[in-house]
């Protein structure tokens, strides 16, 4: 037991607030509450949301209470860590859109069935029942303006010349009630939650008189750009929700620097083992491996299999599938198709900026011919074959009625 209790307080983990100490006495002697909540601002859950399912399931297995918050209300405001912009501001029925599968796959991971099953709440449940000067009463007295103004984040915008909003100020006033409410003792989040999972710390002290311990995890950037690897309100991400194929090919896309991260973040290979893969095989060899767990810890080890087959006829030999799957092309006219329209449109890229990319460096082909400039005028008449990067074959279909379109 000793030894689980050192794996997930240390797996992923980068800070424990107010120790790892303390933490790892408390779970010697005691069962405790944990939770961890995410915001609905995309319809999908990705591979860094998969880093806190498998804390949250390490935990699990251990006999703790694990809940799964789905911040329905906060994703209307916008949670304003690690952005120097403006979120999207959503619309509840977006919200509720976006957030229509999230139980689906997050029980990819974690229990909510069985013994010891893992309860959902949604923070609207309580931000809906309380008025403006309810919610300002209630917990807005126990912030400050400087407490909330001497962010980090928050200063940098504002000597860039973009401060943020009142909303975005309040959030964290937001995320730090959710806590008091589900009367947890731990809360789980990125290391760029800490903000604001500390302004929870300090009110569960002051509503609930407890301790509320933070576990803040590591986030994996981009080794080249430095920015977070995955991210929903960018575009950029690897879906929990992908089919195995594509998930196997996007995963084998990643830079060779991230992968003994990864290993860490995304399986639950031992790290011993994990240390000996990523220092004695080849990076190709052990991407193989990191694709084949997270798709068999995800689906099953058959859908691994065949998605690692595939991967290695079609990608690596560069034979062309005999059956190619098809697409609908229908996000405008025929006549006005570009690279980079078909590239999205064919789902085999999470963002625009990576369809470019892919295209500038040469990684789009149309009937075996490669086009470089992502917005040269494209005329379709269904049935084209696309190759993109290294990820696969599609076929282009045409609607059989025509997309209407006005300039």
């Amino acid at each position: 037991m000793p030894d689980l209790i050192k794996e997930v307080l240390t797996r992923g983990i980068a800070k424990i607030y107010p120790s790892r100490e303390a933490l790892e006495n408390g779970l010697k002697t005691r069962k405790i509450t944990i939770y961890w909540g995410v915001d609905p601002t995309a319809s999908d859950l990705h591979l860094s949301h998969l880093e806190n399912l498998l804390i949250l399931k390490r935990f699990q297995d251990l006999g703790h209470k694990v809940i799964f918050l789905i911040g329905d209300a906060t994703a209307q405001i916008g949670d304003p860590s690690d952005r120097f912009a403006k979120r999207k501001k959503l619309t509840k029925m977006e919200v509720v859109k976006n957030m229509h599968h999230y139980k689906k796959q997050a029980s990819k991971v974690i229990n909510f069935s069985g013994v010891n099953s893992a309860k959902i709440a949604f923070n609207s449940r309580w931000w809906e029942k309380l008025t403006f000067i309810e919610a300002v009463n209630k917990v807005g007295y126990h912030f400050t303006s400087q407490q909330l103004l001497e962010r980090d984040m928050f200063q940098k915008r504002i000597k860039a010349g973009n401060p943020p909003t009142v909303p975005e100020l309040l959030y964290p006033m937001m995320q730090a009630y959710d806590s008091v409410m589900l009367k947890v003792d731990a809360e789980l989040g990125g290391t760029d939650q800490i903000f604001n999972m500390l302004a929870g710390r300090e009110l569960v002290k002051r509503f609930l008189g407890k301790e509320k311990f933070v576990i803040a995890k590591k986030l994996l950037s981009d080794p080249k750009t430095g920015e977070i690897l995955m991210s929903k309100s960018r575009g950029r991400y690897i879906a929990i929700s992908d089919p195995p194929k594509e998930m196997f090919g996007k995963i084998m896309a990643l830079p060779d620097e991230v992968l003994l991260n990864c290993f860490e973040l995304w399986t639950q290979i031992p790290m011993k083992e994990v240390r000996e893969i990523t220092g004695k095989e080849k990076p190709l060899e052990a991407k193989k491996r990191l694709a084949k767990e997270v798709v068999t810890l995800l689906y099953s080890e058959d859908a691994a299999q065949r998605a690692q087959r595939e991967f290695e006829r079609f990608v690596q030999k560069g034979e062309k599938p005999e059956k190619v799957p098809e697409f609908v092309y229908k996000s405008t006219p025929a006549s006005l198709a570009t690279p980079a329209r078909i590239t999205m449109a064919s789902g085999l890229v999470s963002s625009a900026s990576e369809a470019q990319r892919i295209i500038e460096q040469g990684g789009f082909e149309i009937n075996d011919i490669r086009i470089t400039n992502p917005v040269k005028r494209l005329k379709l008449r269904g049935g084209e074959v696309i190759k993109v990067g290294k990820r696969g074959y599609r076929k282009i279909k045409l609607p059989k009625k025509p997309v209407r379109w006005s300039a």
